[in-house]
């Protein structure tokens, strides 16, 4: 059967008066419900994936080195160059940069305020040292020699870090996902036993379909086809609000600024897949509602 003639059966009216059943006025809105809370918690898992991606790309392979601002200037210039010049000679590092005294300042504003250099905090400049992929650096070796170019400075290696919080916003992920399946779990049971009882309410409209020769695949469809229209519906009314609420979120976290480094916030591909939600939805309510209704008529047989 090609799509077209599937979609003209789609939208063709019912032999069985199913839009009068009590599932016909409820099933869209708890449908919608699911398909809100699932769009949220898919958005919460592609939220969280994204995360990993952008850490794992930035943070992988670097180190950071702080060197604490000595009492004059000159002094401070003087460490960096130092700690520079030794870092150039290590094998394994591929990238030196230090940061600027306006970019340091920036790292701190979400914890001191925008005022916080102007104020002459003595903020320490940071080095940021990126290292070769089959880089093997001895860091106790390293910290050893940066100590000594420029006392009191310290050397921080973001893998360990990096793997700690990868490995909890993996669990988060994973947990998000359960999540979702569960709701659609509970999506199709729910369909299921609004179903049974839609079959049940017409059991003398399907007794003289059979006595007229329609086939229990035959009835199955009209109850798989106004349970698509049903789950379409509320897929698309739970999903549209899901949508409102994440670009709500979006637009309030971007206003924070602790969470501004973050970057919290979805990109085109993963509005995409939540897009899929309302088909998603519509396909299981037609799966579930054929299995019920092909079993259902099997044992009034």
């Amino acid at each position: 059967m090609t799509f077209a003639m599937r979609l003209g059966l789609f939208r063709r009216p019912t032999d069985i008066p199913l839009d009068r059943d009590p599932a016909a006025r409820t099933l869209p809105w708890i449908i919608a419900v699911m398909a809100f809370l699932a769009t949220i918690a898919l958005a919460g898992a592609l939220l969280l994936n994204n995360v990993i991606v952008r850490w794992s790309n930035s943070l992988s392979g670097t180190l950071t080195i702080q060197v604490p601002a000595a009492a004059g200037g000159e002094e401070t210039e003087a460490r960096i160059k130092r700690v520079i010049s030794l870092l150039r000679e290590e094998k394994g590092v591929s990238r030196v940069r230090v940061l600027s005294a306006a970019e340091s300042a920036a790292l701190v504003e979400p914890w001191l305020g925008r005022g916080a250099a102007a104020i002459g905090l003595p903020l320490p400049r940071l080095i940021d040292v990126g290292l070769s992929e089959d880089a093997r650096v001895d860091l106790a070796e390293l910290r050893r020699k940066v100590d000594a170019a420029a006392p009191g400075a310290s050397v921080e290696e973001h893998q360990k870090w990096l793997d700690e919080m990868i490995g909890v916003i993996r669990w988060g992920w994973r947990l998000a996902l359960v999540v979702v399946v569960l709701i659609f779990f509970a999506a199709a049971m729910t369909i299921v036993f609004a179903m049974r009882t839609s079959l049940r309410i017409h059991r003398a409209v399907t007794d003289v379909l059979h006595l007229i020769g329609a086939r229990d695949q035959y009835i199955a469809e009209q109850f798989q086809r106004h349970a698509f229209r049903l789950g379409l519906l509320g897929g698309v009314i739970g999903t549209g609000f899901a949508a409102l609420v994440l670009i709500g979120l979006e637009r309030i976290l971007a206003k924070v600024e602790a969470l501004q480094a973050m970057h919290l916030e979805l990109p085109v591909w993963s509005w995409a897949i939540l897009a899929l939600v309302p088909p998603a939805a519509a396909a299981l309510a037609a799966m579930a509602a054929r299995y019920t209704v092909l079993r259902g008529l099997a044992r009034m047989m």
